[in-house]
């Protein structure tokens, strides 16, 4: 399609995307009133009438060629310039292309709320009411001594070239927990600024915000952004106009803050990158990683990953030489890191059965600890009061009745939650098979063991820091902040607490069931464990005094947990590397999962069938491994019965070649089921 831009278009006709799943544009026609200099249509958004309502739409440019048939008028064009420059559009156009969706809905990535729901830009309906500033702008800087170790100096000293240049590199920052990054990213973003460019910092999610941002306020005081969905869309609309206008030139947010309206970024950088939160599970599934490192390209600009355990594929990127690879492997000020001890649960059993998640060591451990003045985490990643309802006479569980999962009880509102659709129920009394009254509450969440604490340590500061206390407005900070001044001795909580927090008074750290994720059947179950456990343990022993990690396990021979417990990561990834090239998965393999899902089982099934043969005849011309379809490990989840189709290819060529094929002819519309592709897959559920 030819959008010719700066010519009269014949009789008026212009191309537009709509951020709906077609990837095709649609031709509306511009009323005379409305045409002008069309040397800048692209990237303006108009409303347009589509189907039975009105869109914002985005347009593309004149229509070239023939058309036949009925046009519809553009009803306004809603912005006197272009919201989105050539950079975006470019992005926006690689991520339709890449992750096989339409380029309304990639565009849509790069406006606020506000925008995309039809406000003007400059309207005087958006200042009807004065924003509030986001809470994490209201708390006080961090200073960071601007005296750097030799190592993050050295490491400095190898970045610094690509942040003058500027020129594109993608930098794997390797660095222990407590080695010091964030002063790193901070330097580099004042390198940058010096040359007049402004610096993108992600981090996985929206709790960490206050964190970072409060590190770039003590030298960037008032040129500080956060863009995030906890924003309210007055809050995110005067982020971005901040951004946008050039008053804030360091942008901290999750994914989302990629998109940005920076005029001239010198840097970015991804902090925690093997997160799995950087990738979005739904509409445009994109990696927050990935799609840096395709800005950092097209800009020409750095991008820094940093990690203390960095994900499989970056690790393999920098062996290799695609990612320069910089070590930081002592922690600020040579303190040690903890000393970490295994606990066999198996065989180390707590004979007082309310307390079975405790071990004995790790009671005397937290007694220890408090007696000194120290501060305690218990990193459980479940959260909840006990995660199975389970009748003593049969063995029948409490199961969601829209879900293939087992409802947990919450002891706060005294009912069932399923985790996954968020239904609520009241616990039976009685089992729904056998009709016994003999129900019993088995295992423990954080919520229990929340409750079971405050029974040992009556005399402590205790919070919980999960899902559930971080939705209460302020709660979060409220924790942290206890943390902080050391008005909380024990904080439990779920991934929430062990991820780059700074508190030097913490130094016990117990993980209480290091097997809960070594359960999920995914091929990445063993790389989430060996991570979650040394970022749990990155928590301790920050201060004067050494810190101490207990992980306390039903598998303690297995090879992620005796890695984590001895500091060898050589020898995880190692072996982990073995198993991906061995069966042909990431870095070794670039992975599509197609999920079926259809309310009627039935429907669904022969839809699943049905999509795995076309596959299979596309996979075996393109040379794709199909695997498929099998009914997905969450086979029902909110209603709908769930397939999993997988496809493998050596590089990416091949398997776009086959999505296009597949996605581009499904034939006569059909109804009862949905087809979702979502690309470099990191949730397998």
């Amino acid at each position: 399609m030819d959008t010719r831009e700066g010519t009269e278009a014949p009789s008026g006709l212009v191309d537009v995307v709509v951020p709906i799943a077609v990837r095709h544009p649609f031709t509306y026609r511009l009323p005379s009133a409305l045409r002008g200099d069309t040397s800048t249509l692209r990237g303006r958004r108009v409303l347009v009438p589509f189907r039975t309502g009105t869109v914002i739409g985005y347009l593309v440019g004149l229509h070239s060629g023939p058309f036949e048939g009925e046009t519809k008028d553009v009803r306004e064009i809603l912005d006197s310039d272009p919201l989105l420059g050539e950079g975006e559009w470019k992005i926006a156009e690689w991520m339709a292309a890449y992750y096989v969706r339409s380029l309304g809905e990639t565009l849509d990535l790069f406006l606020p709320s506000a925008l995309r729901g039809g406000w003007k830009k400059g309207s005087g309906r958006r200042s009807a009411r004065a924003s509030k500033t986001p809470d994490e702008l209201r708390l006080q800087p961090v200073d960071i001594p601007r005296e750097l170790t030799l190592e993050q100096r050295a490491a400095l000293d190898r970045i610094l070239p690509y942040v003058r240049g500027p020129s594109f590199r993608p930098v794997l920052l390797h660095g222990i927990t407590g080695s010091g990054k964030t002063a790193v990213y901070v330097e580099l973003a004042r390198v940058a600024a010096a040359e007049g460019r402004g610096s993108i910092v992600l981090v996985p999610e929206i709790g960490l915000t206050s964190h970072v941002a409060r590190h770039f306020l003590s030298v960037f005081e008032g040129r500080v952004a956060l863009l995030h969905s906890r924003l309210t869309p007055r809050q995110r609309w005067d982020e971005w106009e901040r951004i946008r206008s050039g008053q804030a030139d360091i942008v901290v947010g999750p994914r989302s803050a990629l998109f940005a309206p920076l005029a001239r970024p010198g840097l970015i950088v991804v902090d925690e990158e093997h997160d799995g939160a950087y990738k979005q599970d739904d509409g445009v599934t994109y990696h927050g990683r990935d799609v840096a490192l395709v800005i950092g390209r097209e800009r020409g600009i750095p991008v820094v990953l940093g990690s203390a355990t960095p994900c499989l594929e970056s690790y393999a990127h920098a062996r290799s030489g695609k990612y320069e690879h910089i070590r930081l492997a002592r922690r600020v000020g040579d303190r040690p890191l903890p000393e970490m001890s295994v606990v066999d649960m198996r065989v180390h059993r707590n004979p007082d059965r309310a307390l079975a998640w405790l071990s004995p060591q790790l009671r005397v451990a937290m007694e220890d600890t408090l007696g000194r003045g120290g501060q305690v985490v218990l990193f459980l990643n479940r959260r909840g009061f006990a995660p199975v309802l389970r009748c003593e006479d049969c063995g029948t569980g409490t199961q969601c009745p829209h879900c293939d999962v087992a409802m947990t009880f919450h002891k706060v509102d005294r009912l069932l939650h399923c985790h996954y659709c968020d239904r609520r129920q009241d616990p039976p009394q009685v089992c729904s098979k056998c009709n016994g009254a003999n129900v019993a509450l088995i295992g423990a969440g954080t919520q229990k063991l929340e409750e079971d604490l405050r029974r040992l340590f009556p005399a402590s500061g205790i919070a919980r820091l999960d899902t559930d206390t971080a939705q209460a407005k302020g709660r979060r900070f409220e924790i942290l902040h206890g943390l902080e001044t050391g008005a909380l001795q024990i904080a439990v909580g779920t991934q929430m607490i062990t991820k780059g927090h700074h508190y030097p008074q913490i130094t016990l750290v117990g993980v209480v069931d290091a097997d809960l994720g070594l359960r999920w059947p995914d091929f990445r179950a063993a790389e989430r464990t060996y991570q979650q456990i040394l970022q749990a343990a990155g928590r301790a022993g920050r201060g004067e005094q050494r810190g101490r990690v207990i992980v306390q396990t039903m598998s303690p021979e297995h090879h992620a947990i005796r890695a984590a417990s001895a500091y060898d990561e050589d020898r995880f990834y190692a072996q982990e590397l073995r198993f991906r090239r061995q069966f042909g998965y990431p870095p070794y393999a670039r992975l599509a999962l197609l999920r079926i899902q259809a309310a009627d089982e039935t429907r669904g099934s022969e839809a699943a069938l049905e999509t795995a043969r076309r596959a299979g005849e596309l996979a075996r011309r393109h040379g794709v491994e199909l695997l498929g379809p099998a009914p997905a490990p969450l086979y029902r989840l909110r209603r709908f019965y769930r397939w999993h189709i997988l496809l493998k290819a050596s590089g990416s060529k091949d398997l776009h070649a086959l999505l296009e094929e597949l996605l581009d002819a499904r034939g006569p519309r059909r109804t009862g089921f949905e087809v979702r592709l979502d690309l470099d897959p990191v949730n397998m559920l």
